[in-house]
């Protein structure tokens, strides 16, 4: 079983083009994709998770059609170092169930 597969996957911007991308992440295994700026990583991942539409080609997780439900069993980290804890008041409160993290907490 495969965890992840994408297979022929493709997506076309005005200076930029993913063709024919095709890999596998077999089951127990963690992937990471490394490469130079504009290399098209991010438009990979937002193809994946569906928070970009592809052009074409198929994308499988847990030997499935992507679908909402899923996403809830991956998992992504960008290497950004966006933490919540940076935006004040978020997380202040949430366990006690005050505030604004409370709210945010509630709607995750």
């Amino acid at each position: 079983m495969n965890n992840l597969e994408v297979k022929n996957l493709n997506k076309s911007f005005k200076e930029f083009s993913l063709k024919d991308v095709n890999f596998k992440v077999p089951a127990g295994k963690i992937v990471g994709l490394i490469g130079e700026n504009g290399a098209g990583k991010t438009t990979i991942i937002k193809c994946v998770l569906n928070a970009m539409a592809k052009d074409s080609g198929e994308v499988r997780l847990f030997d499935k059609e992507y679908n909402y439900k899923l996403k809830d069993d991956i998992g992504v980290v960008y290497d950004d170092s966006f933490v919540m804890a940076d935006l004040p008041g978020l997380i202040e409160g949430a366990s006690e169930g005050i505030g604004l993290g409370h709210k945010f907490l509630r709607h995750a």
